[in-house]
């Protein structure tokens, strides 16, 4: 659906259109449903007795739909420290981000994938090291929930792992007094915490998504605890429900449902009141899998999704659409409220406006070069470029249209400078020049996945069915040097006479200053991207964990660490025994006699490498990932 058809919305289906709560698809993390109550231990309980039933939606009362405003940015955080890297992009990191919790403005929580942990005292942010590497789904109360029945309790110095009796996925907690906490799982399983043990009260034949108060919800399941036994609120239609909050007897429930001969699922919204349900359900199809709920004890509603966030204040609706994805939310008071969402995005609501406490592009990168360690460039997805000053990663627009790939606008692929003002990058339908003030097309049309040169005057850029070459002055098609069959996807080399392209097929050419030559490929795997250091030693690697070495003479496959990535994506030669390669999560090092591996954080999807012998080490990937040791 288009911002241009959402911004016609009536305000009762803008906001089923803009809301999720969505916290549970399996592999997809849930966030915190709050109270007002900063700390969650309010014991607060209420009862409903009869089964529910639902009613019509009613008629939207507002006209008026105020917009919030775009995320202003704030000053860029310290990029945070794990396993001997430290995140330079996103800052403060870049892995996502799903539940928020905090004690006080300055006691802020944040939990995410892979163990992720960061605390935030009002202006820096720490990452704590836990003793796991499951994802956090959800944290609130000085509890932590996560995979495989993880469970973690905040004894205001620490978090400590208690053992819970289940393996399954937990994907929401409330706690409402020290010795109380609820928890759910992806097995239909209702948790309890007693002060002392964690014991299953409950079990129903369907995943749970959420809790809160004495409430538990999932798939086809709205159970309500009135002191003595579950009472089940029956709503039309084959739903799950993925998320409830609220304050008192004023609850929102929010997920998804199966309209009748329908294959497809729509956003289902459902408002109780103590007595009756309100059916605010939508036919938009809707197939978010991120959001979440927060209500404040003078009843201001936050709503967060995939799509933006709704604030309720009163009788007035505001909304805002926003290129983050958010999937949590918590506040302390109308006025305070913070914000998390996938890639580590952070954003805090003031009262007056909306503020972004992260930094930094979220656009997967594909290419990281340049002139030296002060000066580097990185790039990717669509066409903003990412600049490296000596300090911080800035975005410089470059303008340029790229070409569409596979359905995906894709941006660049190869980075190669011949000195700060003399930067060339290769794309996707374009090959662009830096003058060291702006960026200029060079050529419009073809696909170039790789660049590399010796020179101002000696670069070559390759793609499918295109080999081309800059003098200085001009450019020369070498296409014809190759066969038909062959598809280029990289190129590199040592001088003007030296170099190699390699590509499908496990095929490599080497140009010797006159002409390509065909040589002898010791595997039929994918290769996709080379590095070399001299006329003796060059690296090529690709697919099926593939990495192979020139030693002068022939190409010989590498033995690799086992249990490493399928895919390598990225070299660099920086010695004559020394190489990196990177791929997915992994990094590999040559000490110029055999391979091992180099510990990284967990979530990383890398697909380039910058080593630099005077600066140290660069990986980017996915999600604007930059990390750096050095």
């Amino acid at each position: 659906m288009s911002d241009m058809n959402r911004s016609r919305m009536q305000p009762a289906l803008l906001l089923m259109v803009t809301l999720s709560a969505c916290r549970s698809s399996p592999g997809v993390g849930t966030d915190t449903v709050s109270s007002g109550d900063s700390s969650g231990w309010d014991g607060a309980g209420h009862d409903s007795g009869d089964t529910a039933e639902p009613v019509d939606p009613p008629d939207p009362e507002v006209s008026v739909i105020p917009d919030l405003g775009d995320w202003a940015e704030s000053e860029a955080p310290e990029g945070v420290e794990v396993s001997g890297w430290s995140w330079q992009n996103p800052l403060p990191q870049g892995l996502d981000l799903i539940g928020v919790w905090a004690e006080s403005e300055d006691e802020v929580w944040l939990a995410g994938a892979y163990g992720t942990l960061l605390k935030m005292d009002g202006s820096t942010f720490e990452r704590i090291d836990l003793d796991t590497s499951e994802d956090l789904n959800a944290i609130h109360g000085g509890w932590i929930v996560g995979g495989a029945g993880t469970a973690l309790q905040w004894d205001g110095l620490q978090w400590t792992p208690t053992s819970t009796p289940t393996t399954a996925t937990l994907w929401d907690v409330w706690a409402s007094a020290p010795d109380r906490a609820t928890a759910v799982s992806e097995d239909g399983e209702v948790l309890r915490w007693d002060g002392s043990d964690w014991t299953i009260i409950h079990e129903v034949d369907a995943p749970l998504r959420g809790t809160w108060e004495d409430w538990v919800v999932g798939d086809g399941v709205a159970l309500q605890w009135d002191g003595s036994e579950w009472i089940s609120h029956e709503l039309e239609g084959e739903n799950r429900y993925f998320d409830i909050g609220g304050m008192g007897e004023d609850v929102w429930l929010v997920g998804d449902y199966w309209p009748e001969s329908s294959f497809v699922t729509n956003l289902g919204i459902w408002h109780f009141d103590g007595t009756d349900w309100e059916d605010l359900s939508t036919d938009e199809y809707w197939r978010d899998d991120q959001g979440g709920v927060w209500v404040s004890e003078d009843g201001t509603v936050k709503l967060v999704s995939e799509n933006g966030l709704v604030h309720i204040d009163g009788s007035e609706w505001h909304t805002q659409s926003t290129s983050r994805s958010l999937s949590g939310v918590f506040g302390l008071s109308p006025d305070q409220a913070w914000y998390v969402g996938p890639a580590g995005f952070i954003g805090e609501w003031d009262g007056e406006g909306l503020r972004e406490r992260s930094h930094g592009s979220r656009e997967s990168l594909y290419a990281v070069g340049g002139s030296s360690s002060e000066e580097l460039i990185a790039a990717g997805d669509y066409t903003t470029m990412h600049h490296w000053d000596g300090s911080a990663w800035n975005p410089v627009p470059t303008g340029i249209e790229t070409s569409h790939w596979e359905n995906y606008e894709k941006g660049f692929s190869g980075i190669w400078a011949a000195a700060p003002d003399d930067v060339w990058a290769a794309g996707y339908g374009t090959i662009a020049h830096w003058d060291g003030a702006a960026w200029e097309e060079r050529i419009e049309g073809g696909n170039y996945w790789g660049n590399w040169g010796s020179g101002p005057d000696d670069m070559w850029a390759v793609g499918p069915e295109s080999a081309i070459h800059w003098n200085g002055s001009d450019w020369q098609d070498h296409s014809a040097d190759f066969p038909e069959d062959f598809t280029a996807r990289d190129v590199g080399g040592v001088d003007a006479d030296t170099a190699w392209t390699v590509g499908d097929y496990g095929m490599i050419f080497a140009w010797d200053g006159t002409s390509w030559t065909a040589q002898a490929a010791p595997q039929d795997s994918q290769l996709l991207r080379v590095a070399a250091w001299s006329e003796d030693l060059a690296f090529a690697v690709g697919k099926g964990n593939t990495v192979v070495k020139w030693d002068g003479s022939t190409w010989n496959v590498e033995s690799l660490p086992e249990d490493t990535t399928p895919y390598w994506h990225g070299v660099s030669v920086t010695a004559a025994d020394e190489a990196w390669v990177v791929g997915g999560p992994d990094v590999l090092k040559w000490n110029g006699s055999e391979w091992a591996e180099v510990e990284t954080p967990d979530g990383l999807q890398l697909q380039r490498v910058h080593a630099d012998p005077d600066s140290g080490l660069r990986v980017a990937g996915a999600n604007g990932q930059i990390l750096f040791r050095p």
